[in-house]
């Protein structure tokens, strides 16, 4: 979550706010998705994040450790020494910018802040809120933290409706086409009758359009809802941003930020993202925002996979029956394939008996229903895959402890530390496949 957070954040920064048609030319560089790009006004700050990764770690911070009763004292302690910890990075508003560089502790922050703000830093900050357990949580923690600094019924409402659309993604099952309606089951209903173009209209992608009646707040959540029911992928939903145009860096954070749990197939597509981001640091970029986001997880969501995959792929003999002697097998985890599957296409390698006792132990870990979903046969020739979805593995701890004892060097790689673009497509290693 973190870290997909903090990479749109730093990608779409470099179109914040650039007025069209001047910046016709670098919005065709940026729609390229090939590497960073830098803001015209900003050449400094090109693949740095911007103040909404770095009060979305500071929130991280204290729902860990204060989970849904974290005060105002807290939240302000937490801002004031991520931005110390991050070396008092330019992005902020010019206002709280000045804020922060004259303070260094929370209280001094919140003696010196008026809270009547009706722009969008409260929501900007609100996804991990979603990782906690129930609705009113996220509802109470969401509005205290906006308490701090955007006190207002723009600032409280934009903030909450961002940390139940992450709750949404992380905790149900229904597609985001759903989101309006479970929005207006849990918004005060005073908020969803005032704001009700946000759930009943389509924000407009056309830059030329633009409703000046509502504040930033409004138009931010609105844009976001919207992308979120009509696109499908990160990329068409990065895109959708950039082409949109506005506060991108803050829309493009909270999209992905929202969507990244159950969008994980277009994240493989932008490595650079995650290897350059921050200039590459381990102190504030992408080992950063892992660790934390991991904590995050681990803590609220049960266990750090969320998605397990097996596939398997076997030979057809002439009267349609599976050889189990060609049967191979790949896993992937959090979409994240762990074992070479063109490999083992071609070479067709026994399951063996080490393979049978690791399916013996790890079948009752699957639902009833695992192995439905046959899918057409691939390529040409008598191959077929099988692919069995295991989204809902009834016990996600106890089956990573026999994924780490059959294959404890792959799953190691894969489950402690995410692996860039150079080990994402590994073989197990000769002992494991033996």
């Amino acid at each position: 979550m973190l870290l997909h957070i903090g990479m749109a954040d730093a990608y779409a920064m470099a179109m914040e706010y650039v007025k069209m048609p001047e910046g016709e030319a670098l919005l065709k560089q940026v729609l390229q998705f090939d590497q960073y790009y830098a803001h015209p006004r900003f050449p400094g700050l090109k693949s740095m994040y911007t103040d909404d990764t770095e009060m979305s770690c500071a929130n991280a911070k204290v729902i860990l450790e204060k989970g849904s009763s974290g005060t105002k004292l807290d939240y302000a302690n937490a801002y004031v020494e991520e931005f110390i910890r991050g070396g008092k990075r330019k992005g902020y508003s010019k206002g709280f910018q000045a804020i922060l560089e004259s303070v260094n502790t929370g209280k001094e922050l919140l003696s010196k802040l008026i809270p009547d703000s009706t722009k969008n830093g409260a929501a900007m900050r609100a996804v991990p809120f979603g990782v906690l357990p129930d609705v009113m949580s996220v509802i109470y923690a969401a509005g205290m933290q906006a308490a701090v600094t955007h006190d207002t019924r723009e600032g409280v409402f934009s903030a909450r409706m961002v940390a139940l659309m992450s709750h949404f993604s992380l905790y149900e099952d229904a597609p985001f086409s759903e989101l309006s309606l479970y929005l207006k089951e849990h918004i005060n209903w005073e908020a969803v009758e005032e704001f009700a173009h946000v759930f009943e209209q389509e924000y407009p992608y056309n830059r030329r359009v633009r409703d000046g009646k509502y504040s930033v707040a409004i138009n931010t959540v609105h844009a976001v809802l919207t992308i979120l029911k009509k696109e499908k992928t990160l990329i068409e939903m990065l895109r959708a941003v950039l082409t949109i145009g506005g506060d991108t860096d803050s829309v493009a954070a909270l999209v992905w930020g929202i969507a990244s749990p159950r969008c994980r197939e277009g994240s493989y597509h932008f490595v650079f993202m995650q290897e350059e981001l921050e200039l590459g640091s381990k102190e504030t970029g992408a080992p950063y925002l892992l660790d934390l986001g991991k904590q995050l997880m681990i803590k609220y969501i049960d266990s750090p996979v969320q998605r397990l995959t097996l596939c398997g792929s076997g030979h057809h003999a002439t009267h349609g029956k599976l050889m189990s002697k060609m049967w191979c097998w790949w896993l992937e985890v959090d979409g994240i394939v762990i074992m070479n599957r063109d490999k083992m296409l071609e070479t067709g390698i026994d399951i063996g008996k080490r393979g049978l006792e690791f399916m013996k132990k790890f079948r009752p870990f699957l639902p009833i229903d695992a192995e439905e979903g046959i899918v057409p046969p691939m390529g040409t020739g008598d191959w077929a895959s099988y692919v069995f979805s295991l989204d809902r593995v009834k016990d996600c701890k106890g089956a990573e402890v026999v994924l780490r004892e059959f294959f404890p060097k792959t799953i190691s790689q894969v489950i402690d530390g995410r692996p860039s673009m150079n080990t994402m497509k590994m073989s197990f290693t000769e002992e494991e496949v033996q």
